[in-house]
């Protein structure tokens, strides 16, 4: 196995290590779509345009799962899709019908989410625009907005202020401030002047702390990451982590 290590990281925390997917633990995820060739070739010759072949019961099944897996250990779980991984409104619904809420982040995502009915949503993404931020803000009860910046923060005031909401919101913080994803949320040695700037905006509940990692085929850089935000969180004022309701591991799996 090949590992790329980020060159110049000086911080403290667990680096982003982006290993080549071995043949042996490729084959087996694959060859149950070998095993079905002949079906999804069908749907080529019954359709000749591009299409998404959607099988709701795998689907399910594998909702089911994951949900499972994570609730033995950790029972207050909950479980969000991302859309940007498959926009499909049918595959949205799906995974509603099965417990989760949906991850948007635009707000053509937020807006299918808020049509599909869905009770639970959470905006992330950088660079969200003020009419993306009023739409959350005006469906405050839905959505809980994940900050990228100070500057979205204070974006985030203004609108909720301007139509008299308070938004549930979390912040992201940078996994590697100099490796690839640096430009995505605060430096972690910024989280408590956010938390003491975000005091100071009175329609803002900050709630949480989201951080995402870019591997997901093992637990590992997630799990490390955990380990280094627990020796953070340590370190802050009780009045912040107590009300800290959440921390959303991002990646993907």
């Amino acid at each position: 196995m090949t590992y790329v290590t980020p060159q110049n990281d000086t911080t403290s925390m667990p680096s982003e290590e982006m290993p080549l997917l071995p043949l042996e633990e490729l084959i087996p995820f694959v060859e149950h779509y070998f095993s079905r060739r002949e079906a999804y070739l069908q749907q080529l010759r019954n359709h000749t345009a591009s299409l998404y072949v959607l099988e709701p019961n795998v689907l399910i099944r594998r909702a089911d799962q994951f949900q499972k897996a994570f609730r033995r250990v950790l029972p207050d779980s909950a479980f969000y899709y991302a859309v940007k991984s498959n926009n499909h409104p049918e595959v949205a619904r799906t995974l509603l019908e099965s417990g989760f809420g949906l991850d948007v982040s635009s707000g053509l995502e937020l807006k299918m989410a808020l049509d599909l009915n869905a009770g639970e949503i959470v905006f992330s993404g950088p660079g969200k625009t003020p009419e993306e931020l009023e739409l959350a803000a005006r469906n405050s009860s839905r959505v809980t907005v994940l900050l990228d910046s100070f500057g979205e923060l204070h974006r985030l005031e203004k609108v909720a202020a301007s139509i008299k909401t308070k938004v549930r919101a979390g912040v992201r913080l940078t996994t590697n401030p100099n490796g690839l994803w640096r430009k995505f949320g605060i430096p972690p040695d910024q989280l408590i002047e956010f938390w003491r700037t975000a005091r100071t905006c009175p329609h803002i509940s900050l709630k949480g702390i989201q951080f995402h990692t870019s591997w997901n085929l093992a637990a590992t850089s997630q799990t490390d990451y955990i380990g280094f935000l627990g020796k953070l969180l340590s370190g802050m004022p009780d009045q912040l982590n107590e009300n800290l309701t959440f921390i959303d591991v991002g990646g993907g799996y």
